[in-house]
């Protein structure tokens, strides 16, 4: 695991591919004189298009006010180059298996976002392509981009995609609980922070996915890590991952705790004091709860020595079945422009991963850029993400399990079996 620690008429097509989860941003539908089902918006007339069409996969934006604000965006491109887009925007949560389902498709894309740990997996069998002739062509200078967010595009010496939007993981707390002065810098701190009556301690990892990108930072604060590079095998079935693990069931306390994680919003209702998250959940707690008064700190460390978080994003990468590189190449130039990365960063509410870019006047939005000083990746290893959220997340959600926790030493054994399996089949 590497470990980075960083002081006109405008025609934009919705991809129509059969099965493919596409959106449809309410406008009217249209037949292009190219035959292809799409929605025109309203533009200049006077551009001339080119005759190149690229196919953009994007997440979708979540209200409508931003699914506008994209498509905006990318009609100033369109006028801007007289390149066409088609436009496929998809769900998050079935991101990756329509990206999968698209290279056999009618609209193969040529643009497309990508979670940063899949990398490795789409480079490993030639489904997107290295682009550092393209950026050397660009004259794009790759030490803008924040070091650890770039890092996460190169597998085996080359270059798959360029950082656009990023975040890290904090903790934040209830002010209604918890004054700013006895908030935790240790581990210490945290597990013995006095809890006011019927309050929980801590909202709890979850399982699966999430659980497996939280425990990264409570191993390294142990001196482990998740992976071995020097095997080519999983690492968390260790004495670090054990004891972190343990830390993870000493927060999780009692049977009042159970119960009041186990209610909708508990959190945000201010019934818990601790909470791990990432500039993404901000937004969304203070418009469940625009009472919430909200603090936030790095997340705390088990010596006071180093505050490690685990980096999340999105990159921009090229597939290898699209027809038209050199101008999905444009696109992709365009994105990185300074006002457009603040744009679609604000979908999310990450931040753009050029470090020039990456300003906020909001302090608990500030605690998550100052967390970008020590920021941990994931293993960039072909077959990761299954790794994490299909046995790592699994076993520790099986560890945290309130009705029936199984041994963790048990819990870490099955999953470093399972995860060596599949580290090896990818």
């Amino acid at each position: 695991m590497k470990k980075v620690i960083l002081p006109a008429a405008i025609m934009l097509a919705l991809v129509a591919t059969a099965g493919l989860s596409s959106c449809d941003f309410g406008y009217r539908y249209t037949t292009s004189s190219g035959g292809s089902g799409g929605v025109i918006i309203g533009g200049d007339s006077s551009v001339s298009l080119t005759g190149d069409t690229i196919n953009f996969m994007v997440y979708q934006p979540s209200n409508q006010d931003d699914q506008r604000a994209l498509q905006t965006l990318i009609s100033e491109f369109v006028s801007e180059t007289g390149i066409s887009v088609r436009l496929n925007a998809v769900p998050k949560d079935s991101y990756d298996a329509t990206f999968r389902a698209s290279f056999r498709g009618m609209f193969k894309p040529d643009l497309a976002y990508m979670d940063q740990p899949l990398i490795a997996t789409y480079a490993s069998d030639g489904s997107i392509i290295a682009i550092d002739n393209y950026i050397e062509e660009a004259g794009i200078d790759t030490a803008i981009f924040n070091e650890a967010a770039l890092a996460t595009n190169v597998y085996e010496g080359d270059t798959y995609g360029l950082p656009l939007n990023m975040t890290a993981t904090v903790l934040f707390y209830n002010k209604a609980l918890l004054s700013d002065e006895a908030a935790p810098s240790t581990w210490s701190e945290w597990l013995n922070t006095s809890v006011p009556a019927d309050t929980a301690l801590f909202e709890g990892v979850g399982s699966g996915g999430y659980a497996g990108w939280y425990f990264q930072a409570f191993i390294e604060n142990c001196g482990g890590s998740l992976y071995n590079e020097a095997t080519g095998k999983v690492a968390f079935n260790s004495s670090e991952g054990k004891e972190a693990a343990q830390f993870l069931k000493d927060l999780y306390r009692n049977e009042l705790d159970f119960t009041i994680r186990s209610s909708t919003n508990a959190f945000i209702n201010g019934d818990i004091v601790y909470k791990i998250g990432s500039s993404f959940d901000i937004d969304n707690m203070r418009a469940q709860n625009p009472n919430l008064d909200l603090g936030a700190v790095l997340m705390p460390s088990k010596t006071g020595e180093h505050h490690y978080s685990v980096m999340g994003g999105e990159n921009l990468v090229i597939p290898s079945c699209g027809e038209n590189h050199e101008a999905a190449m444009q696109l992709m130039e365009f994105l990185l422009e300074e006002e457009n990365m603040k744009l679609l960063a604000s979908f999310t509410g990450n931040f753009p991963s050029i470090t020039e870019y990456q300003e906020t006047d909001d302090p608990i939005k500030q605690v998550v850029l100052d967390q970008f000083d020590e920021l941990l990746l994931r293993p960039i290893v072909p077959g990761w993400m299954d790794v994490n959220d299909l046995y790592l997340g699994a076993a520790i959600g099986d560890i945290l399990d309130h009705e029936e926790p199984r041994d963790i030493s048990e819990a870490l054994s099955w999953a470093e079996a399972a995860a060596n399996q599949v580290l090896q089949a990818a």
